[in-house]
């Protein structure tokens, strides 16, 4: 059917019950893709792809060897799920053929962080402070950074072959919708992130096998607040790792360059430029608009995708998003002794973590020599049976504090009140994204 997105002519093709224009976006249903396509144990098509018996997915039989320029979809998930559009987003880019077919995937989700493949989460999110608001902390398979997801804020994915892979030119694309859609001024970064008037407006990422995707985000309305208290966590500790670290940047929404912009509108006018672009990324007209497949919504489900629910359910466990942190060390010192009746000098009580695939496999506690009447001996002997029980335990920032009420439990008030504080300020920020 013919329908009308914003500036956007052509035509949506979805599965099950028709698609309708509804306001700056489509709205509809399907009755799945398995149902719509049949059983997938034989040969049958799927608007332009047929499903072959392994479950995968080819574009159409039109050949490469015809030299035609590869025509294109945009796929926009009706899931705000982070777990369930990480899946998607992966069944996609391992069971397509897009030699002869390209795809922009648009999601969004509710509020979550996501981090790079190789991050440390507790590096780069205030997890217990993600946990309280009970905010999913959600690791992805690509490179990259960490962000901050909510409704606010748009997530394009770009599918090609890997030789068709070209992360500047997807980011252009979006330039060039800010710049057609809402005269907004963006440039792509040497570091290849989109910046407005010297302001990250979105990071990007990739996954390169057989199949490539690049993604990135797009600062729209999101809660910046929150973004903020997120993903700069209070970390003293000294942690050792090789995990790969966020290069902090100043951000800020579109919203802020534009009032009336929306993440519908955003979305509209991304996937229009998509479209009217050619395999390159080159502007083709509204003329290349005709020869592609337009805006189709996709249900993400195990209906629709055979065997999707597999994969959210391996993204949404522990084993995953924390498990597969790279190793790392916590070393953590203490100062005892000051303020004490009685006492001569102080010095520095030092706890030693080694966390591998997330657990504690190794802690040690380091007390100067001479220094141990420093610490009572039933103080000295809760600690060191604390630190025994760590073994293979998941690691978690609250062992730190744990281990800091043992140790100070008969030190000065001053000691206790700076905990405290500490405490209560986590619990009001806490309070605050609750409410927010």
């Amino acid at each position: 059917m013919q329908a009308v997105l914003g500036k956007v002519v052509g035509t949506f093709r979805g599965v099950g019950a028709p698609l309708k224009a509804s306001g700056s976006i489509l709205l509809g249903n399907g009755s799945g893709l398995a149902s719509a396509a049949g059983s997938a144990t034989s040969s049958r098509v799927w608007h332009g792809f047929a499903i072959i018996g392994t479950n995968r997915f080819y574009a159409t039989t039109r050949t490469a060897s015809d030299n035609k320029e590869p025509e294109k979809s945009v796929f926009i998930s009706q899931s705000t799920d982070i777990h369930t559009n990480l899946a998607l987003e992966d069944w996609i880019y391992r069971n397509f053929n897009f030699e002869n077919h390209r795809v922009l995937l648009l999601w969004r989700n509710d509020p979550c962080v996501v981090i790079g493949r190789h991050q440390n989460p507790w590096t780069e999110v205030d997890v217990s402070l993600a946990e309280e608001a009970k905010l999913p902390v959600v690791r992805r398979n690509s490179g990259g950074g960490c962000v901050y997801h909510d409704q606010g804020n748009l997530n394009c994915t770009f599918f090609t072959p890997r030789d068709g892979y070209d992360r500047k030119s997807n980011l252009e694309i979006i330039c060039r919708a800010l710049k057609r859609q809402f005269d907004i001024d963006a440039d792509v970064s040497p570091r290849l992130d989109v910046n407005v008037q010297g302001y990250k407006i979105s990071g990007t990422a990739a996954k390169l096998g057989k199949n490539a995707y690049h993604h990135c985000t797009l600062l729209v309305d999101a809660d910046i607040k929150k973004l903020s208290a997120l993903l700069n966590p209070d970390v003293d500790e000294k942690i050792e790792s090789k995990a790969t670290k966020s290069i902090k940047s100043p951000v800020k929404n579109l919203k802020s360059q534009d009032p009336t912009i929306s993440v519908d509108k955003v979305l509209s006018s991304v996937g229009y430029e998509f479209l009217r672009s050619d395999s390159t990324g080159n502007d083709g007209g509204e003329k290349q608009i005709q020869h592609q497949r337009g805006f189709q919504m996709v249900n993400p489900t195990n209906e629709w995708f055979p065997g999707l629910e597999k994969i959210r359910s391996d993204l949404k466990g522990w084993e995953w998003n924390y498990g597969k942190t790279p190793d790392f060390s916590v070393d953590q010192s203490y100062p005892i002794g000051l303020g004490r009746a009685n006492q001569d000098g102080a010095a520095n009580i030092d706890l030693h973590l080694r966390i591998v695939k997330g657990r504690i496999e190794n802690s040690q506690l380091r007390l100067p020599f001479g220094k141990e009447q420093l610490v009572d001996s039933n103080t000295l002997a809760d600690l060191y049976a604390f630190i025994n029980a760590l073994k293979d335990r998941p690691f978690r920032m609250d062992i730190l504090a744990t281990f800091e009420g043992l140790l100070f439990k008969k030190s000065t008030q001053e000691v206790s009140a700076t905990s405290s504080s500490r405490s209560l300020r986590d619990i009001r920020v806490a309070e605050s994204l609750l409410i927010a």
